[in-house]
């Protein structure tokens, strides 16, 4: 609630700020045209960005099954550790011990590996996702001639025409 109020006082400010500048020879044929768009109905419903999921879902299934094999050695080691405990000698024992430590161990590893993998390709592919989006949205801002695009939801710009930008103004009033 309070986000739709601050992007719709932003968006209402924006509005009131171009409308009551005075006119010029540069600002006398601005028309404004606002575009709002919603990142995470893009992230849901693209095409190409589940496309970037499946690679994703693809790389993981793939490390799991290295994962899931390694795992089902462990156990079997494990198994038959606690099956022939009192069969074995105590060398025996304590060496059966210390090969499932330094397996689970390798376990632990490979895990952590696999999960800091998965990240680190989650985030590139989500940079790649943004990235995209980006370059469409501001293809689509020139083609369109939108003035300014806001994310929904965070009430970001994610776009404006440079036409809109009124710092050099303030820097005169400011300096003056």
């Amino acid at each position: 609630m309070k986000k739709c109020f601050r992007v719709g006082l932003l968006v209402f400010g924006f509005i009131l700020l171009i409308s009551s500048a005075p006119e010029t020879s540069e600002n006398k044929s601005v028309s404004v045209k606002i575009g709002i768009f919603e990142l995470q109905k893009i992230m849901r419903e693209s095409k190409v960005i589940a496309g970037y999921r499946d690679q994703i879902g693809k790389e993981m299934e793939s490390k799991k099954k290295v994962f899931t094999q390694k795992q089902e050695a462990v156990r079997k080691l494990e198994d038959k550790l606690i099956k022939e405990i009192q069969k074995l000698s105590l060398e025996e024992k304590a060496s059966l011990e210390e090969k499932l430590g330094n397996e689970v161990k390798e376990l632990k590893r490979l895990k952590e590996d696999m999960d800091q993998d998965i990240q680190k390709m989650d985030r590139q592919l989500t940079q790649k996702a943004f990235q995209r989006i980006n370059e469409e949205i501001r293809k689509l801002a020139i083609r369109d001639r939108y003035m300014v695009v806001f994310e929904k939801n965070a009430g970001g710009v994610a776009y404006f025409n440079n036409a809109l930008d009124v710092s050099g103004e303030l820097i005169k009033l400011i300096d003056k």
